[in-house]
């Protein structure tokens, strides 16, 4: 069996059936066992030889699974144990900065890893058992990783901030090297000027050119302002110059073009025979993202000690037959509805794209034509009621573009600032190496 990861970016889980299946079948027997021993202290806390093996068949099975033979030597055991060590002084640091995993948040990740592998929680329990592993040890090593996830989002990724100027110059930066594979198809408005334009003219070209920036960037329609106004000769055509490289055009057009998103309008750009302005119409070879966004209305009650689950879904399901007899379903949500963000907006949600909703959630409402109301369901949030009010398609490309672009420099800073992180936080615990050949050839190396 193979595992997805963890979606909160965590490598550890990757293959942990498979890792477990081999650590099962590596596992000395009782008369080979030799006794357990102390390779490392970690302020309080110890590493031992066990922990040391089991992690060594883990590691190597992973390897294993990626085609990959790594040899069980020296060199491989001591990055294993400092792998362990590391995690170790993270954890403790986690345990004195309040960060904790409860019971619920744990489960709620466990159906989330079995959904992933297309599996119900006890369909993924038992695969693990099947599969030679314990259970108990999976749910363990996910909650390690959580942990260890929320300290670094909060210790590293959280002190990070990404600018738009930043976003923006990543994306110039980024179109400017891949140029030659992009072209453009731009629209434009000539405003012109005549040959020996005296002052009076080009300042009323330059107040029209300002005015129709305006009222583009305001929404107003290129093509139509392009008949009304433009004085060049594709002006019928909405103002439609064609598809081009940067290479290709006037050097004033690809300064203002390249790195800008479709659908940008450009400032007027002065040449000597009058003012344009210039449109990204769309990008050749730069794929869209076009997807369905749903809005929605829901209804949810969570059961608590008060109330159980029996009489939650119940209550619900009362609820609904009001709606469906012709109470008014935003009353009632603002009345009944337990979900902080809808409580006042009628249980109303913003336009929501795929992947916005959790899994079990989304799951549910694909299921809803436009204006039905669902039956009462169950998510780890609690029991729903969701009336699906409209669909759109919705082109996200630009935005899917930023939030790549902000993310690749999280990520770019967050690597910067990991490494000094680890090291502090080692150089801040006190770690002794009970075995010498295990110990750290060099303390940078940690």
């Amino acid at each position: 069996m193979k595992l997805n990861t963890l979606r909160a970016g965590a490598t550890v889980l990757a293959l942990l059936a498979a890792q477990y299946h081999a650590f099962a079948a590596d596992t000395p027997s009782s008369s080979e066992t030799t006794l357990d021993g102390i390779v490392a202290v970690i302020n309080s806390n110890v590493v031992l030889q066990s922990d040391l093996d089991k992690s060594v068949n883990a590691f190597r099975s992973r390897a294993s699974q990626r085609g990959q033979s790594i040899p069980d030597n020296v060199d491989f055991r001591r990055q294993v144990l400092a792998h362990l060590v590391s995690q170790e002084v993270q954890l403790q640091e986690a345990a004195a900065r309040g960060i904790r995993v409860s019971d619920s948040q744990l489960n709620n990740q466990m159906r989330n890893i079995a959904s992933d592998n297309d599996m119900s929680l006890s369909e993924f329990r038992r695969s693990i058992n099947e599969d030679g592993g314990d259970y108990r040890d999976v749910r363990k090593e996910v909650r390690t990783e959580m942990i260890v996830r929320r300290l670094y989002d909060r210790q590293v990724l959280g002190q990070i901030t990404v600018s738009d100027q930043e976003i923006k110059d990543y994306l110039s930066a980024k179109a400017k090297s891949d140029n030659k594979a992009t072209e453009y198809s731009l629209q434009r408005i000539l405003i012109g000027l005549s040959e020996n334009a005296e002052s009076g003219e080009i300042g009323n070209a330059q107040k029209l050119a300002d005015s129709l920036v305006e009222q583009l960037r305001g929404g107003a329609d290129f093509a139509t302002l392009a008949v009304q106004h433009s004085t060049a000769a594709e002006a019928l055509n909405g103002g439609d110059i064609g598809t081009m490289p940067p290479s290709s055009m006037p050097t004033v057009y690809a300064d203002a073009v390249v790195g800008q998103p479709v659908g940008s309008i450009s400032d007027p750009i002065r040449t000597t025979n009058g003012f344009h302005i210039l449109r990204i119409a769309d990008k050749a070879g730069q794929k869209r993202h076009v997807v369905t966004q749903i809005r929605l209305r829901h209804i949810v009650l969570q059961p608590s000690a008060v109330r159980d689950e029996a009489t939650t879904r119940d209550e619900l399901s009362n609820l609904r037959k009001r709606i469906v007899l012709g109470d008014d379903f935003a009353e009632l949500a603002d009345a009944h509805s337990e979900d902080s963000v809808t409580i006042g907006q009628g249980g109303e949600m913003p336009w929501l794209n795929p992947g916005d909703m959790p899994r079990a959630f989304e799951e549910r409402v694909s299921q809803l034509e436009i204006g039905e109301l669902s039956q009462p369901f169950r998510t780890p949030w609690g029991w729903h009621v969701v009336e699906l009010l409209e669909e759109r398609s919705e082109d996200v490309t630009e935005q899917l573009l930023e939030v790549n672009a902000r993310d690749a420099l999280r990520a770019r800073k967050a690597r910067e600032r990991e490494e000094l992180w680890r090291r502090r936080l080692l150089a801040e615990a006190y770690i002794e190496y009970r075995v010498d050949e295990l110990a750290p050839q060099q303390a940078s190396a940690l």
